[in-house]
């Protein structure tokens, strides 16, 4: 009797211990603000990426450019690198199985931000021969704000 109380106790403390350590850190201020206050600012490049495809609904690959997501001190929490990474991630993720092309095709992506040095610019011809339908440009300000530009590629607006 005595072990099955010391047992409820035990449990009930450890409990009550996991439950003080979730609302007191970052990860759980973003689970209460996403769960409980359908705020989901904290998750935008996310979210915002699956909005923007939605909205553009490319019918094929996709090419995408960054400008302004390099920054001088580099990675590290919070950086531009780290922003341009989340959303190419999250891009590829939306758009599977389709692709979300970088560069020539050469590139070896593994930590996600390899491709903001990159200085390839496609022609129409590669374009074409990768299926690719479009071409969105994303621009960071110095401020730190984000905007998109889309544009078709010229083989897919003739098709149409």
């Amino acid at each position: 009797m005595r072990q099955t109380a010391f047992r409820i106790l035990l449990s009930a403390g450890i409990a009550m211990n996991i439950v003080v350590l979730l609302f007191r850190f970052p990860l759980s201020a973003m689970l209460r603000e996403i769960v409980f206050r359908k705020d989901e600012r904290s998750i935008f490049l996310a979210t915002g990426i699956d909005k923007l495809l939605s909205r553009i609904a490319p019918d094929g690959d996709i090419f995408l450019k960054f400008e302004g997501f390099r920054s001088e001190g580099g990675h590290g929490w919070g950086a531009p690198e780290d922003a341009a990474s989340i959303i190419y991630f999250r891009a590829a993720y939306f758009m599977y199985p389709r692709r979300v092309h970088l560069g020539s095709g050469e590139m070896k992506i593994v930590r996600g931000a390899e491709f903001l040095g990159s200085t390839f610019e496609p022609d129409e011809k590669w374009l074409m021969a990768n299926d690719v339908s479009g071409v969105l440009v994303l621009r960071r300000s110095p401020s730190g704000e984000i905007s998109w530009d889309y544009a078709k590629t010229p083989a897919r607006e003739d098709a149409r």
